[in-house]
This record gives structure tokens, sequence and C-alpha cells, in this order.
């Protein structure tokens, strides 16, 4: 079991049913993961990309954006942490949504004190894995979220 490495031991949502890796993987699905904490980005992006999808890793809102615009929008999932140097990533993906309203959004965080923005997670009906997060749980929050909006 693979778990990312966080400040908070609540995992906020887990998906309970058992289904197989294989099934959970990705068919080159697009990813812009959008993550501070180097070491945390570097393992979030080799378990989406070991599993079949295809990841863009930046470091803040900024870049998020630059690279929204370098890609032209052409992502399956955009993967936020909420708190991020330069803005939070509520901000970020209400941006991202308003260009684009066919993107699907999973957010995160280590902060299970931080919940000021519960309504409009739970509104927009965005899944919240909370770090840590383990792989088999991560692959299947990122599988529901894409399934969402197609």
């Amino acid at each position: 079991m693979i778990y990312v490495p966080a400040f908070g031991k609540k995992v906020e949502e887990k998906i309970e049913d058992k289904i197989p890796l294989e099934k959970l993987q990705g068919k080159g699905e697009r990813i812009l993961l959008v993550e501070d904490e180097k070491e945390v980005c570097q393992l979030l992006a080799r378990m989406l990309s070991d599993n079949g999808y295809r990841v863009i890793t930046t470091p803040n809102a900024k870049e998020a954006l630059s690279a929204f615009e370098k890609e032209e929008g052409k992502f399956d999932l955009i993967f936020s942490d909420v708190v991020l140097p330069d803005r939070s990533g509520l901000q970020l993906v209400k941006e991202l949504l308003s260009r684009s309203s066919k993107l699907s959004v999973l957010l995160t965080s280590g902060y299970p004190e931080d919940k000021s923005q519960w309504s409009f997670i739970r509104q927009k009906g965005f899944s919240f894995p909370q770090k840590p997060c383990d792989l088999t749980n991560l692959l299947q929050l990122v599988r529901k979220a894409i399934r969402q909006t197609r």
C-alpha cells in the first residue's frame, strides 16, 4: 500500500469497494496536478502516470493557469491541493471552470481543520480525499471524478 505524506490522519472520503487496480487504470486521460510540496507532487504524479494517466504538474495556481492555456484546456481532470502558495485551490478551480465547465475536479488537503470552503466543495459535488490517500482509493476517486463529467 502506498500513502501520500500528510499532516492529518483522518481520511475525509474513502471508497470502500475493492476493485482490482487493472480496472482503475487510466487510458491516457490528462490530469493537471497542482501541488506545491515537491515530494508529494512527485509521488502523486508517479502514482497516476504509472497507472495510465498523463500528468502535467505545477506547483502553484499561476503556473497551473499557464499550463492550462498552453495545453488549450485539454485536461480530463484538475487535481489540486486546496492550500497553494499564491491563491487557494478553490479559487483556481473556480477560474478554470469559468473557462471550461466540463472539467472534472478533485481537491485534496492535508489539513483536516481547513474546512472553510466545504459548502462550495459539496455544492459542486467534488471528491475530496484527504492526505494521506492510498493508491486504490486515489485511483477510484480519479476514475469517479472523470466519469462524472462524461
